[in-house]
């Protein structure tokens, strides 16, 4: 379990919440400094019930503060729900598309198995 899998969490209780970047920046940054330090983010991950240990918010803090100054911005956090979700989104279109093809590959070999065969 790690960043992403955090990131997942955090994602999906948003939806729940139905709650944008920008509602949960808002909510999250309580000093409005336009950042999100490491005790804003941990309140609001225990707001939203999305219970992480402190070695796996360690991994989600530095995975979201890609500057590496320590603080969290809107951009920061907007591009790596998005990253998330296009991650999601290529996910299932490949995992449907396995399932075509081996649902397509299952009927190829049932019926090429029921086609009567020739004995010359």
């Amino acid at each position: 379990f790690g960043a992403v899998e955090a990131i997942g969490k955090l994602e999906t209780s948003m939806r729940q919440n139905c709650l944008r970047v920008t509602d949960l920046f808002a909510l999250v940054d309580h000093d409005r400094s336009g950042t999100i330090d490491r005790e804003e983010l941990q309140t609001a991950l225990k707001a939203y019930k999305v219970n992480l240990d402190e070695v796996h918010f360690a991994a989600l803090f530095r995975y979201l503060d890609s500057s590496g100054d320590g603080k969290i911005n809107e951009t920061e956090l907007e591009g790596a729900i998005r990253e998330h979700r296009r991650f999601n989104h290529s996910k299932k279109m490949i995992e449907s598309h396995e399932r075509k093809m081996e649902k397509r590959s299952q009927q190829s070999s049932s019926s090429s198995s029921s086609s009567p065969s020739s004995h010359s």
